[in-house]
């Protein structure tokens, strides 16, 4: 897909209308390294609660492993046929995280009030995730915002993909070794589709069904 210069606002359109959850992917094709550090990055930039970027997302591209997810995910053709496969694994415990962004706050200027001030806002919101229970679900959130803008980044750049959530989270972290405090939550297949895959019809509600003006 080419986007062609259009009045503002039309490219980013034309792109959501374009892409859709593919079923099965060009296996002869490949994403380049340029759009797919391009994909990545759009991850890293994506805005998270805190800042704190609570998951860590997985790239897969070797063969054998994709082949093996394909098995534990329903047997489901995606992981396997696409380019590359990236999972995405909430990470509730941000400590680390916390210190590297505050130490960032500090050489960038930030005033020490304010990263007091940062320092109890995160502290209260950890306090307030633990006796909620709600920690991975935090987590989880924050990380199908990522999903999100790789999606979008994805589209912009004429490139397929499908989130996918029909998989056994232990055992894809089994098969990827993933340490204790990583969860699979979604995985998002990435690659070019296949010319025998299926467009459907994209059904959608319209802006006057969906969206409350107040």
């Amino acid at each position: 897909m080419t986007i062609t210069n259009q009045p503002r606002g039309q490219s980013i359109l034309e792109a959501l209308r374009w892409r859709y959850a593919t079923k099965e992917f060009d296996t002869t094709r490949k994403v380049s390294d340029e759009d797919m550090e391009t994909i990545l990055e759009s991850i890293c930039l994506a805005p998270t609660s805190r800042g704190l970027q609570p998951f860590q997302v997985v790239l897969v591209t070797d063969s054998a492993t994709k082949g093996a997810i394909r098995k534990v995910a329903f047997d489901q053709v995606q992981p396997e046929s696409a380019s590359h496969l990236l999972v995405f694994c909430a990470r509730p415990d941000t400590k680390d995280r916390a210190e590297k962004f505050f130490a960032n706050a500090s050489r960038n200027g930030a005033p020490e009030e304010i990263i007091a001030q940062m320092r109890k806002k995160v502290r209260l919101g950890n306090l307030v995730n633990a006796l909620t229970f709600s920690r991975k679900s935090w987590a989880t959130h924050q990380a199908y915002i990522a999903l999100g803008y790789a999606t979008m980044t994805a589209a912009q750049l004429g490139i397929d993909c499908c989130p996918m959530e029909g998989f056994f989270p232990s055992r894809v972290a089994k098969l990827l070794k993933l340490p204790k405090g990583l969860s699979p939550v979604v995985l998002l297949a990435v690659g070019y589709r296949s010319p025998t895959d299926k467009v459907r019809p994209k059904y959608r509600l319209s802006t006057a069904e969906l969206i409350v003006r107040v």
